[in-house]
């Protein structure tokens, strides 16, 4: 397992998508997320590649696992969150993040809050558009991690929702 990381417009996506977002995974509602990407689809891009949407991006949001449909709210939101960040330019730890993890907690830091964040959305149906976990956080959050993950992995620059570093 790798870990993957995107600068996100944090200002941005707290005002327009996360409320979006937090009212469809409790609802389990697209409609509201739909119009979104409807409304946005030009900003929107491939999240598996970065690429611009085609004429065959509903094949995005059609669930991976055919009785599972509760997992759409996931994949329209994985499809509207690429208004705020690019998936083409990942800039997580890839399997150095197993390393790190033991390090922070050697230290007795939190390793979750430090490398990944908080997940979005009810305790029962986070935001998870891959099936592979799914956290974020904010400008002031990687400002207070960064020292703690250049403790144990050395010296690293993270980049603001503004895309410059913090």
């Amino acid at each position: 397992m790798d870990h993957w990381a995107y600068a996100l417009d944090n200002d941005a996506f707290q005002r327009e998508l996360a409320p979006i977002l937090i009212r469809a995974l409790r609802t389990g509602s697209r409609d509201e997320r739909q119009e979104f990407v409807q409304r946005t689809i030009a900003h929107l891009n491939d999240p598996t590649d970065g690429t611009p949407l085609n004429a065959e991006w509903h094949h995005l949001v059609q669930p991976p696992i055919l009785d599972r449909p509760d997992l759409a709210v996931h994949r329209w939101g994985d499809v509207a969150l690429t208004k705020d960040y690019d998936p083409a330019q990942e800039a997580g730890l890839s399997t150095a993040w197993q390393v790190a993890e033991e390090d922070l907690r050697t230290l007795g830091l939190d390793s979750i809050a430090t490398l990944l964040g908080r997940p979005l959305g009810p305790p029962n149906n986070a935001c998870d558009p891959r099936l592979q976990g799914a956290y974020f956080q904010s400008p002031h959050d990687v400002r207070h991690a960064l020292p703690h993950l250049e403790q144990v992995h050395g010296a690293l620059t993270p980049v603001c929702s503004t895309g410059t570093a913090c």
